[in-house]
């Protein structure tokens, strides 16, 4: 029995952790409610190369390349000015696949 429950410990500890196994990645904004555009990117994939580009409206302003590690989530601080009423779009692809986040700052976020 003291077998069986170290075994379902040890399988359930492997299920928790979010690279065993595992392939995926997501971009998020460090707060979503405010007027920061900071971003993250979090990856638990096993693809390393990430490619980002900010967007108002439909005009690129910025773009970057950036190499995250398995298990590596890392900050992106993004800043503009003029941005109210406007859509700010940041589309992140790793090669295969692409996300995309987006605000829009309005009168009431102030």
């Amino acid at each position: 029995m003291l077998s069986s429950f170290f075994s379902l410990a040890l399988i359930e500890k492997k299920q928790h952790d979010l690279d065993y196994n595992k392939n995926w990645w997501s971009a998020y904004f460090k707060n979503p409610k405010n007027n920061s555009f900071n971003f993250f990117i979090e990856n638990h994939s096993g693809n390393k190369n990430f490619h980002w580009e900010v967007f108002i409206e439909k005009n690129k302003i910025y773009e970057s390349d950036v190499v995250l590690s398995k298990g590596e989530n890392k900050e992106f601080p993004v800043s503009a000015s003029e941005l109210e009423n406007k859509k700010i779009t940041i589309r992140i692809s790793n090669g295969n696949e692409v996300k995309e986040i987006y605000k829009i700052l309005s009168n009431n976020n102030k």
